[in-house]
């Protein structure tokens, strides 16, 4: 699946390298963090007197902060100046775990304007990116797992205990565990081939799954039972949070991520929404699915957004009550779901 040429064409783009920037999508994710680390610490295996710099549009959500104590991460909301110099004095730029300029925020239009040797590697539908390598397989599970794929074609003896970790965080991350639809056996080939180099499992599952503040604990029991909507025959879910509900349980970045799954632990449900109101009048969106149901249909169609077959977001333009509405009269009619479960 990578082909030979794009890693001799990776191999020379590399040779006379100094700076490299790698730069993840807004409000990163387990994905975008996990690969991002693993191929910086790849990378600087590979030649010792390498700068790479991981940079991020905006800041991390805050039950990641413990990756922090590895390496530094540069987000372009707290020093602007910095990452633009960054990315301005590097010879190669990777793109992780996004294929739309909009994923960069303000630093998309600071890396068109470079001449570095632009690299693309991401796991999404329908890129709208193009760059001198593009690494693009909806098909595969995470970008985490693409990243490994190159890694073993390109040098395996890069590859060491802190580099299999992180591509493994971004894997577990991106699969929920090797739950979603997208994990298959080469997949599973993968976090075995990681498992080999003795890492330390348990220590990232506790890191990403369990590492909530009590807080977020007692947020995550009140939207279940007093905001969560099911509708149409307890087929569809939707878990609405307002800003109101964000200060009352003193809301931190991040800390709605993966509630938009549990309500598919419910026998009957199949698509779960998540509205989350921001500041500035408007909702972010978050659908997922189980089985046949693209729910990234919906998620253009409706709310000017994109992703994948059973995981996408988009955007709602409005408060929260008007999204309610719009979602009731608008998107929950057309949406026809089989009550069995497989």
């Amino acid at each position: 699946m990578i082909e030979k040429q794009n890693i001799d064409i990776l191999t020379f783009s590399h040779t006379d390298a100094k700076k490299i920037s790698i730069i993840i999508h807004k409000n990163p994710d387990g994905d975008a963090l996990g690969s991002s680390f693993g191929l910086a610490y790849y990378l600087e295996n590979m030649k010792t007197d390498l700068e790479v710099f991981i940079i991020s549009p905006t800041d991390i959500p805050e039950y990641f902060n413990w990756i922090l104590s590895y390496r530094n991460i540069l987000i372009h909301t707290k020093d602007p100046s910095e990452t633009t110099n960054a990315i301005m004095h590097s010879q190669i730029i990777y793109m992780l775990d996004f294929n739309d300029y909009k994923r960069m925020d303000n630093l998309a239009e600071i890396v068109e304007s470079t001449n570095a040797f632009k690299i693309l590697i991401d796991h999404h539908p329908s890129p709208k990116i193009i760059a001198d390598i593009d690494f693009s397989f909806p098909q595969i599970s995470s970008t985490a797992e693409i990243i490994w794929n190159i890694m073993k074609e390109w040098n395996l003896k890069y590859i060491d205990k802190k580099v299999a970790e992180f591509i493994y965080l971004g894997i577990l991350s991106d699969t929920g565990c090797f739950c979603y639809n997208s994990t298959d056996e080469n997949t599973h080939k993968a976090a075995a081939e990681i498992l080999s180099y003795k890492i330390n499992k348990e220590l990232i599952i506790n890191r990403l799954y369990r590492n909530y503040s009590e807080e977020r604990t007692r947020f995550l029991g009140y939207l279940l039972y007093k905001k969560m909507k099911i509708y149409n025959n307890k087929t569809i879910a939707l878990i609405p949070i307002s800003n109101e509900d964000k200060k009352r349980f003193n809301y931190k970045k991040g800390d709605h991520e993966e509630i938009v799954n549990i309500p598919l632990t419910i026998s009957q449900v199949h698509i779960s929404f998540l509205f989350l109101e921001d500041e500035e009048n408007k909702v972010r969106i978050s659908i997922r699915s189980i089985g046949d149901y693209p729910v990234n249909n919906i998620a253009a169609k409706y709310f000017d957004g994109g992703g994948h077959k059973n995981a996408s977001g988009g955007t709602f333009y409005g408060n929260i009550t008007e999204a309610i509405k719009y979602f009731e009269y608008k998107v929950l009619p057309i949406l026809q779901v089989n009550e069995n479960k497989i």
